[in-house]
């Protein structure tokens, strides 16, 4: 079997695992159809050509049909073009396999994005969603959920090691050992609610906590906010890109993990804390609604000052130990050889349709 990828990502989450189907599945062929602008222009020509190579089977991670070029009206060509590319495969007989990370791009790529994911889920063979939350919002916005499978998102606990002490990843930090230390960690995007999260932060009811947000944040307007509140509330910015090696220092100097999204449907953040046996705050949505109780602090983000509640009782929890384990052991539970295996199945399944 041939199985095309698309797109390749920079999330670790998918050499995780293609690397285990790779090792599991010898006698099949993965292979990545990287963006760049050039291609984007001929994304139709070289579905053909990928046809013709033998390619049966393709796997939409993320719709990146959308043009990045910032020419007027680039949401209208970007949406026709979706339509074209999506029609192309089916022309072609691809199989397609869609895995729905988000149902929808958080960030408009078109002038519908709904209607391009209403024609993806019609044209796709199967669909893998990581939680039944997905399914129930799949529904809600009118696409199609027949053969849809739940495939969970794996842990990302031999991606980044936990290769230095709590003591020393603070000092390395300059974060006195005695604080109580809440981390933002990950891409920073308005929906991720960063703002929110400073707000209540400003709040908490204990003098010995620090926040520390660490992450790329690739708005502007968004940076500016943050550098902004900076000024007026004291709480560690550390801004860029976090090199792969640095990732366990971060995590290792905290106490626990907060990421009070608005709107998520699959997180590879919440993953990379459990995955670094931190316990976690965060709204019951999306995945998050699965999690156990035993991972962190769930609140209902409908609640008024829940994320606040949920600070100040981490602050004074005295069972973030146990936390700690229940993270870890949940991340362990999602191991990338049974992933991998459910994943094969989903594409022998549409090779034989």
């Amino acid at each position: 079997m041939k199985v095309l990828i698309f797109p390749k990502d920079s999330n670790p989450y998918q050499e995780l695992l293609y690397t285990k189907l790779r090792n599991q599945y010898p006698d099949s062929e993965f292979t990545y159809l990287k963006t760049s602008r050039i291609k984007f222009l001929i994304y139709p020509f070289i579905f053909l050509i990928k046809r013709l190579q033998g390619f049966e089977v393709i796997h939409i991670h993320w719709l990146e049909f959308s043009t990045t070029l910032s020419v007027p009206f680039s949401r209208f060509m970007s949406y026709y073009y979706s339509i074209i590319c999506l029609y192309t495969l089916k022309l072609l007989r691809f199989k397609v396999v869609w895995t729905v990370h988000d149902v929808i791009p958080h960030e408009q790529q078109t002038i519908k994005d709904i209607h391009v994911a209403q024609i993806l889920s019609r044209i796709a063979s199967a669909k893998i969603a990581h939680a039944s939350y997905t399914i129930a919002q799949m529904k809600q916005l009118g696409l199609d959920t027949n053969n849809t499978f739940i495939v969970p998102h794996g842990n990302y606990i031999n991606n980044y090691p936990i290769n230095i002490s709590k003591l020393r990843a603070r000092k390395k930090l300059g974060i006195n050992p005695n604080q109580f230390v809440i981390l933002f960690f990950g891409l920073i995007k308005p929906y991720k609610g960063i703002t929110e999260l400073v707000s209540a932060y400003s709040r908490v009811s204990s003098k010995k906590v620090r926040l520390v947000v660490a992450g790329r944040c690739i708005d502007p307007v968004l940076n500016r906010e943050i550098l902004d509140s900076q000024k007026k509330i004291h709480f560690d910015y550390h801004e860029g890109y976090v090199e792969e090696n640095d990732v366990a220092t971060y995590f290792q100097a905290s106490d626990i993990v907060c990421l009070p999204f608005n709107e998520i449907t699959t997180s590879g953040s919440v993953l990379l804390a459990l995955s670094q046996g931190k316990p976690i705050i965060a709204p019951r949505i999306g995945a998050i609604s699965d999690l156990p109780d035993n991972v962190g602090f769930l609140y209902d983000p409908s609640k008024p000052d829940a994320l606040l509640t949920s600070l100040n009782n981490a602050i004074t929890s005295k069972h973030l130990s146990g936390m700690s384990e229940g993270a870890r052991n949940y991340a362990e539970s999602l191991s990338w050889d049974k992933i991998a295996d459910k994943t094969y199945e989903v594409y022998k399944g549409v090779a034989s349709l």
